[in-house]
């Protein structure tokens, strides 16, 4: 059954008395070779020839090309954000650190001005020898007499 269905194959692409002319070998030797002819057109049309696996394989290096360059802007990129980040940590801790004296310093200049609002309230209750004495002192060596 299956050797009746070869020759209906074969006999399809060859004609029968060609076959009967070959014979039993010739037979095997004719369906090698349809077969691998058609192996050689199905090879090439999945494939393809050779200058379309040329422009493949060009087309595939000019691709990796563009794929390295884009992972090395990327490279840099996270390299620069990394930088960015760590710089942004730094100027974070000395704004940080320049609250801290903010806050320091204003707590100095209120206790300056609670000293300096008493002094000025004890000078309006001096009388006149205290005053003098008190800008003699104050601002003495400024004046020469």
């Amino acid at each position: 059954m299956e050797k009746e269905n070869i020759k209906k194959s074969l006999t399809s692409f060859v004609p029968e008395r060609y076959i009967k002319l070959a014979g039993k070998i010739g037979e095997y030797i004719l369906f090698a070779g349809v077969a691998a002819v058609v192996m050689l057109l199905l090879f090439k049309s999945i494939f393809g020839g050779p200058n379309e696996i040329k422009a493949a394989n060009k087309s595939y290096k000019e691709t990796q090309k563009k794929i390295d360059s884009i992972q090395a802007t990327q490279d840099f990129l996270m390299s620069r954000m990394y930088q960015m980040e760590q710089n942004q940590i730094m100027f974070n801790e000395a704004i940080g650190e320049n609250n801290r004296l903010i806050r320091q310093n204003n707590s100095e200049l209120s206790k300056l001005k609670k000293i300096y609002n008493e002094k000025i309230r004890s000078v309006d209750s001096y009388n006149y020898s205290q005053l003098d004495s008190f800008f003699t002192n104050r601002y003495g060596k400024y004046y020469d007499r």
